[in-house]
């Protein structure tokens, strides 16, 4: 918005810049009705939101009160879900038929560079001629379906709440050259106002569905636990049962490998029961650290043989007999490892398990060295936070939640140990950990 300055004195003729000043007080009025309308608007949403009334019929009802404010034929909200790679539409609200752009339409962040663009600006963008701005997006699947569906130009904010981006915001017209920069300031106020509404929405359904949750995770340890008695009932009768004693050397390894898998998840789910997160128990027992490393070699062998990938376990001279820690929780942490460098790793590599005893600090070293793609000097902060996640993909398109790193972090510090990690880029990388173990009697 141009100010008229009184101390230039135009050498035009006095009666166009009266006209040029009637102009821009008439401009000013303007924006001080819409700003004092977008204030009743707002005000009328908190006194909505106290009440408690359903946040989408307040969206709905905002639609139509946003009219005389900003010029729109279309408005609908994306927030951001599993972690920040999908985008989903989750209400939109137009004046013409939606036919592609609708609600719970969902896209991968990384597949649309559109997307990717608008979310890494993270400011207001005027496009006020999408067809034209699609030559230089070709492949944007958004930008194509909103020019299908008819929209010509937008008005696009990133939403968010306590600085943490949401989603997406989005206007739309069904002309071209519909916004100019002095929606912009007034759209930020309307970004933060649904930002508030698409919350307190979230925190509502999290509400409800959080009663129930105890009674459905109940259901499900029982379903999990029930077949799981059957499986371990069936192998303890064969175990008993003449015919196993006939079985060869490999097919009671076999059958080693499944009793001992059962009983595990058996454990995991009587430590689902009664273990919380935030304080997580041990139960600290001491036990065959031989025996232990051979089942964690099985298991680790079992995982790596999935994906063509050569495994070792590599004990150090010198290693205790005995070692005092929580076995299950300690060889899901190993395993979690194992499991890591198989999914960042490629075929006809190797995987080493290496473990060591320090006497002098009395620790127990396990770690697990790969030959993977190895992670950027920057992204290692990221490593073994919740959800913590670097650039690099898996290499057979597994699923990657960023959740296991953060387990292995829970299970060492609850034994008062520490991680680490060490990698190089294009040359592989070492997770691991160390516990106290203060037993004496050793190889």
């Amino acid at each position: 918005m141009q100010f008229f300055d009184p101390y230039q004195i135009s050498e035009r003729s006095l009666e166009e810049d009266i006209q040029k000043f009637d102009k821009l007080l008439d401009e000013m009025k303007q924006f001080v009705k819409i700003k004092a309308e977008l204030g009743r608007i707002f005000n009328s949403i908190h006194y909505k939101l106290n009440k408690g009334e359903n946040p989408e019929y307040i969206l709905d009802s905002l639609f139509t009160s946003l009219d005389s404010v900003i010029p729109y034929d279309r408005i609908g909200i994306a927030i951001l879900e599993d972690e920040g790679e999908a985008l989903r539409i989750i209400w939109v609200k137009s004046k013409t038929k939606v036919k592609f752009l609708h609600q719970n339409f969902s896209i991968k962040v990384e597949d649309d560079l559109f997307v990717q663009q608008i979310l890494q600006k993270n400011s207001p963008v005027i496009i006020n001629d999408l067809e034209r701005l699609s030559e230089s997006y070709p492949q944007s699947e958004t930008l194509n379906l909103a020019i299908k569906e008819g929209l010509k130009s937008s008005l696009i904010c990133p939403s968010s709440i306590e600085n943490q981006n949401i989603g997406l915001l989005f206007f739309s017209s069904n002309n071209t050259n519909t916004y100019i920069e002095s929606h912009v300031q007034l759209f930020q106020e309307v970004a933060e106002g649904i930002s508030l509404i698409v919350f307190h929405g979230q925190m509502k359904v999290a509400i409800a569905r959080s009663s129930s949750v105890e009674k459905l995770f109940k259901n499900i340890i029982h379903d999990l636990n029930n077949p799981l008695m059957v499986i371990r009932g069936y192998l303890s009768l064969l175990e008993r049962g003449d015919k196993y004693q006939k079985l060869g050397k490999n097919s009671k390894h076999v059958y080693s490998i499944l009793k001992r898998n059962t009983d595990s998840m058996m454990r995991t789910i009587e430590e689902l029961v009664y273990l919380k997160k935030e304080a997580r128990e041990v139960s600290l027992m001491t036990n065959d650290l031989g025996k232990f490393l051979d089942e964690v070699a099985d298991d680790a062998l079992s995982m790596a043989r999935r994906k063509d990938i050569e495994f070792k376990l590599k004990r150090h001279e010198g290693l205790p007999d005995q070692a005092t820690f929580d076995l299950a929780l300690i060889k899901q942490a190993i395993l979690n490892l194992v499991s890591n460098s198989i999914k960042f790793s490629n075929s006809r590599t190797e995987i080493e398990l290496e473990v060591k005893m320090d006497w002098e600090l009395k620790r127990l070293y396990f770690s697990v060295r790969d030959q993977g793609q190895g992670i950027p000097e920057s992204e290692m902060q990221n490593l073994f936070k919740e959800h913590g996640k670097t650039s690099v993909r898996p290499t057979a398109g597994e699923v990657s939640s960023g959740r296991g790193l953060a387990n292995v972090k829970e299970v060492v510090e609850a034994h008062k140990g520490k991680v680490f990690a060490e990698s190089r880029l294009g040359k592989g990388s070492i997770f691991g950990f160390w516990i106290p173990n203060g037993v004496s009697h050793h190889h």
